[in-house]
Order: structure tokens, then C-alpha cells, then sequence
């Protein structure tokens, strides 16, 4: 007999906690619709594996809308004016490393203007990108389109000129802020959407 002495364990819970993730942030300055998804697509088809991509465009400028870009994104490591072409990298430090140095290769993009976020700039920008900060005060219609990402600049093009927006996903999630949508404008809209598979 043990006389108490011993017992049988039947669960043994221990407490292990992640190693602190890093994340890099990669954005390319000043790119227009017509380019941006595709750097967007060509970071997501590496080897890199991508947790955001993202196009920011400060255009067009419309007095009846909230979203500011250049307001929302005012950090101190942002270098440069214009659009945000941004793409997220995300693990161990040196993992991040690496594969931000490679994806910055497979871009070919040395001869674009670029900041590199490290990880408490680039969680604060994806933050504010996640809660639609921008988007935040405005009174306007807020259009959320899930569509192919081949199709995301075709739709930019035939949306009204006037309607700010930002691509998310690589493309495949398009936000639109549109000031004074008629019902008539919407059904076209919509439309549109369908038609491009969206």
C-alpha cells in the first residue's frame, strides 16, 4: 500500500507561450491602379508567403468623402508621398528577413520608391486598415465587392470617378466609399460587379 504517497496523473497541463511573431511591411510608393495589383499578384504568387496586400490610392480627391490615405498613414517611417502599394510579411525574425529580401528581388522593384515597416509600425498600419479607420467618420455608403483579382481594375474603371476606394486581398476585396449613391447608380454598380464575376 502507498498510503498516499502517490498518484496517478491523469492531465498535465502546461503553459507554453509563442515565440514573439515579427512582421515587415513593404510598401511601394506612388503606383497607380493600372500597376498596383499587379506587384499585389506577384507578391502573393511567390514563394514569400504573403498575410496582406494591399492598394492605398490618395485618388481621386472628392470633397464628399472621409477616406484620407495621406491622414491615416502618417507614420514616420512612410518615406515618400502618393499611393500605398502595401504587402505583409509575417514569422521568426529571420525568416521575415529573408523573405523580405527576396520578395524585394522577385519585385524588381529598385528603381521604385519604398518604405519598410518593421513590426510595431507595420501591426499599427494593418490595424488601421482591418478597422477601416479611414472610413471611420464618414456619412457616406460604404460598398464592400468580393471579386477575381484580375478583374478588380476593370471594375475601378467603370466605377463613378468621383467614389474613393482601396483594394484589399490582392485585389479580390475592393472597398468603395460612395457619396450621393442613388439607388439607380447602385443598380448599375451592381451590375458591373456581377458581370465581372464578382
Amino acid at each position: 500500500s502507498s498510503y498516499g504517497t502517490l498518484a496517478a496523473i491523469t492531465e498535465i497541463t502546461f503553459k507554453v507561450l509563442p515565440a514573439a511573431d515579427q512582421s515587415k511591411t513593404l510598401v511601394i510608393h506612388n503606383l497607380s491602379v493600372d500597376y498596383a495589383p499587379e506587384y499585389l499578384n506577384k507578391a502573393i504568387s511567390s514563394s514569400n508567403d504573403i498575410s496582406g496586400a494591399s492598394f492605398l490610392p490618395i485618388e481621386p480627391y472628392c470633397k464628399n468623402c472621409e477616406m484620407n490615405i495621406e491622414k491615416t498613414f502618417k507614420l514616420n517611417d512612410l518615406r515618400y508621398k502618393g499611393s500605398l502599394t502595401a504587402i505583409r510579411i509575417e514569422g521568426s525574425q529571420n525568416s521575415v528577413n529573408e523573405r523580405m529580401k527576396n520578395l524585394q528581388k522577385e519585385l524588381k522593384i529598385f528603381d521604385k520608391k519604398i518604405s519598410v515597416l518593421e513590426t510595431l509600425q507595420s501591426e499599427i498600419f494593418w490595424k488601421k486598415v482591418k478597422n477601416l479607420e479611414f472610413l471611420s467618420a464618414t456619412k457616406n455608403n460604404i460598398l464592400r465587392i468580393v471579386i477575381p483579382p484580375s478583374e478588380c481594375i476593370n471594375l475601378i474603371h467603370e466605377i463613378p470617378k468621383q467614389f474613393k476606394y482601396f483594394l484589399d486581398w490582392g485585389g479580390a476585396l475592393v472597398w468603395i466609399e460612395a457619396c450621393d449613391l442613388s439607388e439607380q447608380m447602385f443598380e448599375s454598380i451592381r451590375k458591373k460587379v456581377v458581370r465581372h464575376g464578382g
